[in-house]
């Protein structure tokens, strides 16, 4: 650094402030509970079809969207012009393409979030430049037979130097690479796959792949602050779809403060001290949740089949908690997996997807 230049000053972003905010976690733990806030209005709005059209019918109502959609659109024409997203297609289009416009947007906004996380926390380090004074060599292989031969071309980054052409003098090549090309072997992937079952004919309830509206297939509702009623409900095209059990619970649901608490890493154990349970009997499926019920988190992943089937199903389920691994054949236990919502609906146990 030049004498008499200034070193850049380095700002920790805890004592950085934000107008209205002592730091950046205050300041996030208010995003989300606004965002917790709007979606839950907009759960309270109606949902298309009947009852969308008999509140349009209302003058009150008319006015009120469209004194939000005044102010709406400005706020997310905003926004994603701070994201740097053009929003021309946007402003112009109907309310489909807009509606479609801020999937796609929303997607693209995530995704840069999610590689800035990975970045900031070391798990993804851009690659380093590396400049070449003498020359940069690249080599581009023909495939051998009777019209070709194996082709090597050094492009010199000096001007005065001319390219070497190695159609027919395979000295022009590093000795290593040419070892390398000699001595390779080409490998060719056998696609063979030997079934003697199909796994859904053991099933008890048989696939059904029609295009029917899918039935929720609850047999009984745990944790529900609404009783279980699988009902029926039409769209504006009167179109028949069945609601979210479970939209009741979903809408009412807060995060406790424990959950916004920033709490340091806990790193899990090491994998030849954290036992692996195997969960393939229902009897298995009852002392799985004799050691769930006491956790406050656990992490859970699923695992898809589909070959030889027309939409695919669940074949795996992995969960694990600070002190065990398991895994959970899914296609044996396919009626039994219905327990498992004594866990996956509790409030109070936070699940890591």
């Amino acid at each position: 650094m030049a004498q008499g230049e200034s070193q850049p000053e380095i700002v920790d972003l805890e004592e950085c402030p934000l107008p209205g905010f002592s730091s950046i976690t205050q300041f996030s733990n208010e995003g989300i509970k606004k965002i917790l806030a709007a979606t839950r209005a907009f759960q309270s709005l109606p949902s298309s079809g009947p009852a969308w059209d008999l509140q349009k019918s209302y003058p009150e109502f008319n006015r009120a969207m469209k004194n939000a959609r005044k102010r709406l659109i400005p706020m997310i024409t905003l926004l994603l012009n701070h994201a740097n997203i053009s929003t021309e297609e946007f402003r112009f289009g109907d309310i489909d393409e807009k509606f479609e416009f801020l999937v796609e947007a929303n997607d693209d906004m995530l995704e840069r979030i999610g590689c800035a996380l990975d970045e900031a926390s070391g798990l993804f380090q851009k690659a380093h430049t590396i400049v070449v004074n003498q020359g940069i060599a690249s080599y581009s292989l023909r495939p051998p037979g009777l019209w070709g031969k194996r082709k090597a071309e050094v492009e010199q980054s000096d001007p005065t130097s001319s390219t070497v052409n190695a159609d027919d003098d395979d000295k022009a090549m590093p000795v290593e690479v040419q070892q390398k090309m000699s001595n390779r072997e080409i490998k060719k992937a056998v696609y063979k796959r030997t079934v003697k079952e199909k796994p859904q004919v053991r099933f008890k309830t048989p696939v059904d792949n029609s295009p029917s509206p899918f039935v929720p297939k609850l047999k009984e509702k745990p944790n529900s602050i609404k009783p279980l009623s699988i009902l029926p409900e039409y769209n504006s095209k009167n179109e028949e779809f069945y609601g979210h059990p479970y939209s009741v619970e979903l809408n009412l649901w807060e995060p406790s403060d424990s959950m916004l608490t920033t709490v340091s890493p806990q790193l899990p154990k090491a994998l030849q001290d954290t036992p692996l349970v195997e969960v393939n009997t229902a009897r298995d499926i009852e002392q799985l949740l004799r050691d769930l019920y006491p956790v406050t988190e656990l992490a859970v992943d699923l695992e898809h089949h589909g070959y030889r089937s027309f939409l695919g199903f669940t074949c795996l389920m992995q969960i694990s908690t600070r002190d065990k691994d398991y895994i959970i054949d899914t296609l044996a236990l396919r009626d039994h997996l219905y327990h498992l919502n004594e866990i996956f609906t509790n409030p109070k146990i936070v699940k890591v997807c």
